[in-house]
Parts: structure tokens; C-alpha cells; sequence
């Protein structure tokens, strides 16, 4: 994910021209939380959602407070088809950080599976909000709209 300048997420290093440094009180286990998160991020790209959960759950429970963690943790879960599991991670990234746009789809995402299209679309309506352009979001928030309207049905 790119962070611009319209972004309301500040860039995790403070400018796009310093590297990237995890924050930490205790450097052994930021390190080791950074290692579980980078392997458990590797594992949720190359396919293997399980293997990422056990990782990120580690990561989690060193760093509880790094939305990164979170994030990854919800999409592994999604991707297991734990769609409670996801929403209870995706809603505490947005509580944590309410401008993260794709927690906001995430978790809308996450509720439509659970079958609550009224919650969803609240959800999917911030995340189109926040990021227009994506696509993805404008689709599955339609989405939402027609399973609701057909519920009232």
C-alpha cells in the first residue's frame, strides 16, 4: 500500500525518504514481532492463510496495539472463512486507525459474509468515502445495497 499526501495515515517512518522502523520499548520483541509479521505477510501472499494466522497471532500477541498485525491477522482470517474472526480484527483496526479505508472494506466485507448487509453497507459506505477510486469497494458495496433491499423484501 502506497501512503500519499492526501492520505490521512501518516507515513510509518514520518517522510517517504526515511526508512521504515518498527517502534518498540523492548527490542527483542519488536524484532521477533516484526520477523513473525513479515513471514506471516509472506505465507497470506504465496496462499497459505493458516500458516499466516499462526504467525500473526504470535505477532499479535507481542505487539496487540500495531494495526499492521491486525490488518494482516483479518485478512488471514477472511480468507479461512473465519468471517467473525475477520470482523472482530477488522473492527478494532478501525477503532484504532478510522481512516484505514480497506479496514473499513474489510470489515464490510466480513459482515456481508455473516449475512448482515445493514451493517456492511455502513461499513463499505465509509470505505468508498474515503477511496473512491477503488473499485473493488464501489462493486462490493452494490453488493451490499441489493442483499439489503432484498431483505426488506
Amino acid at each position: 500500500m502506497t501512503v500519499t499526501a492526501d492520505d490521512c495515515r501518516p507515513h510509518p517512518a514520518g517522510s517517504a525518504n526515511e526508512p521504515y522502523r518498527w517502534p518498540s520499548d523492548d527490542e527483542g520483541g519488536a524484532s521477533e514481532a516484526y520477523d513473525l509479521f513479515v513471514r506471516g505477510t509472506a505465507f497470506l501472499e504465496s496462499g497459505h492463510p493458516g500458516q499466516a494466522a499462526v504467525l500473526l497471532t504470535r505477532a499479535k500477541r507481542l505487539t496487540p496495539g500495531k494495526t499492521s498485525v491486525r490488518e494482516a491477522l483479518a485478512r488471514s482470517y477472511y480468507a479461512l472463512g473465519r468471517f467473525d474472526h475477520a470482523a472482530a480484527e477488522f473492527a478494532a483496526v478501525t477503532e484504532a486507525a478510522p481512516c484505514n479505508d480497506y479496514a473499513h472494506f474489510g470489515l464490510g466485507c466480513s459482515l456481508l459474509r455473516l449475512g448482515e448487509p445493514r451493517r456492511a453497507t455502513a461499513s463499505l459506505r465509509l470505505a468508498v468515502a474515503m477511496a473512491p477510486d477503488r473499485d473493488a469497494y464501489a462493486e462490493r458495496l452494490s453488493e451490499a445495497e441489493r442483499r439489503l433491499g432484498q431483505d426488506r423484501t
